[in-house]
Order: structure tokens, then sequence, then C-alpha cells
């Protein structure tokens, strides 16, 4: 009886000792998924913070539903970073980070690691109905782009050109790799392919009379000739009827009053980047950027690879293959 009684005593002890592991490991868990959330999450509002930046600042926008850096968006990131240690790169999210992809969550983290080593790079989220209310574009970001085909490239271009007007500094689209400093660029600049085209992946425009009066007329034409079903609508279309304006001579690289115009061939094109040895020295010689997507549709992974891990050395050892492909 005694026996019988020491045993079940035992079972029992076993029982509530599995039961109490069992229970502080999901809680371990359940708190390893909570810090993880707030480390992926809870990026500083725009709106809660005094946000004075610098004239000179570079500016990303993420504007995915799911709040996803991709790893060519962060490599775009770390290059602007690394070219401009002295100036901030801004990141700005429009959207949470989603919750629901264990794979993508995991690769949104190791970018965060990666990015936030650089003192000079901010991640920062915005609330569309704050940061873009009394502007002109206001009621389209809040209701106009619902109907839209393109709604995160037509979101990304209003907002590139909303915040040149609220704070000025340099614009760059998130697949652009920048190999050199662009500081001894003037304040107002484009990019034109040709007389006609402009290529829109990069711009500066500053806060004085003329910078405002051009991001200003760019918003008012965007907001004016919005259509749902048009790709260029928010982005080249508007840019370049505003600069017709400004500039009637059809000129393709100049000065046009206070704004410089650039051929986007010394941004854009891989074609000298290919002919240039390897070296982060020689390849910033030759063009001020690239876009990613140009290089790696044009050459093999090896090439891809061998002049990508110059320029953004933390996101390619961490994505290799994700980069390239």
């Amino acid at each position: 009886m005694i026996k019988s009684l020491k045993t079940k005593r035992s079972l029992i002890q076993a029982g509530c000792s599995l039961c109490l592991f069992i229970f502080l490991k999901e809680l371990y868990s359940l708190q390893q998924r909570n810090v993880h959330t707030i480390v992926e999450e809870m990026f500083p509002s725009i709106e809660d913070l005094n946000f004075t930046p610098k004239e000179d600042s570079i500016y990303f926008h993420v504007t995915s539903l799911q709040g996803f850096l991709k790893p060519t968006e962060a490599c775009a990131v770390e290059a602007a970073a690394r070219a401009h240690p002295n100036r901030n790169v801004y990141v700005l999210f429009t959207s949470p980070i989603s919750q629901t992809d264990r794979a993508l969550k995991y690769t949104m983290s190791q970018s965060l690691k990666k990015l936030r080593r650089f003192r000079n790079i901010k991640l920062l989220r915005i609330h569309l109905p704050k940061y873009s209310n009394g502007t002109l574009v206001q009621s389209l970001l809040l209701n106009g782009l619902k109907n839209s085909s393109y709604p995160e490239k037509h979101t990304a271009d209003i907002l590139k050109m909303l915040t040149l007007n609220k704070y000025g500094g340099v614009a760059l689209e998130t697949n652009m790799i920048v190999l050199r400093s662009l500081n001894d660029l003037p304040q107002n600049w484009i990019l034109k392919r040709n007389e006609k085209y402009v290529a829109p992946g990069l711009m500066g425009f500053s806060k004085s009379e003329f910078g405002l009066n051009v991001t200003s007329e760019i918003l008012k034409k965007i907001s004016e000739t919005y259509n749902s079903s048009n790709y260029y609508v928010t982005g080249r279309a508007a840019i370049e009827k505003v600069v017709q304006g400004i500039c009637p001579i059809k000129i393709r690289w100049n000065s046009c009053k206070e704004m410089m115009i650039f051929p986007a061939y010394d941004f854009y094109s891989v074609e000298n980047i290919l002919r240039t040895p390897f070296d982060k020295i020689a390849l910033s010689q030759v063009s001020f950027s690239f876009h990613l997507k140009t290089l790696t549709r044009a050459e093999s992974p090896f090439v891809s690879e061998s002049i990508i891990r110059i320029f953004c050395p933390s996101i390619f050892w961490e994505f290799q293959q994700n980069l390239t492909y």
C-alpha cells in the first residue's frame, strides 16, 4: 500500500514537472515572439518627432503593404549610407511590418540588424493621413489610390515628391545602388534620358523658393492628371510636364534656371561599370549609380555578386542569392 502511494506520488510529481516545463517553454517562446515583434514593428513615427532633417538628407520610401524591406532595397540603403557617411539616410515606411509570414519576418529582422549598425541610417514610420494633411495630394493619397493598378508605385512616386516638398534633399528609388557621393551635385537636379523623357530614379530639390515651386507644381500636376491605370502618371509623366513648362526649349542636359539636368547615362547605365575592374575606386569613377535590375538581368550572377558586394557588403553576405536573381 505504502509502495503504491509512493509510486502515485512520483507519477504526479513527474507529471507536474512536465507541465511546468511545457508552461515555461511556451512562456519563453511567447516572450521571444513579443520582443521580436517590438524590434520589427516599432519604428519611431515621423509625426511624433520634432522632425527637422537637414536639407541634404537622403530619402527612401517603402510602400509595400507588408511593410517589407527587400534585401535588394536594403542593399540600396546601405550603399547610400556608405557613400554619404556625413549625411542622414532616412527610410520611410508607410505600413507596419506584417506578422503573418515567418520567412518575411526573419528576412526583415536580419536586414534591420545590418542597417541599424550605421549611425546615419534612420528607420521611420509615416502615417499617410498625418503626413499628407493639408497638402495638394492629401485627397489622392487617402482616397484616389484605392483603385490604382499600381498602388505601391503610385504611392512611392507621390511620397517621394511630397517629402522633397516638405524637407528638401535627395530622393532615391529603392533599386538604385549609389557608387559615389552625390555631395558635389547642385541642390536642384533631375535626370533625363533624352530631350523628352525624365529618369525619376534619383533627384534632388531644395527648400529654396525655386525648389519649392517646382515640387509644388509637380504635386499639383499629379493631383490634376492622376489616372489609376497609367503606370507613369505619378512619376515621369508629371515631372516631364512641369520641367517642359520651366524649360520650354527641349534640352537634354544643361542648366535650366536654378536646376541642373544631368544625363541619365551617368546614373543608370551599367555599360561602363562592366568594362571597369571590380574595384571600388575604379567603379565609382565611371558612374554615380546603377539600376540593380539592369545589372542582374544583363550579366551572370558571378559578375553581379562581384560588383554588389563592394557597395553593400553587410547585406550581400547575408542575402547573396536574393540579391542576384
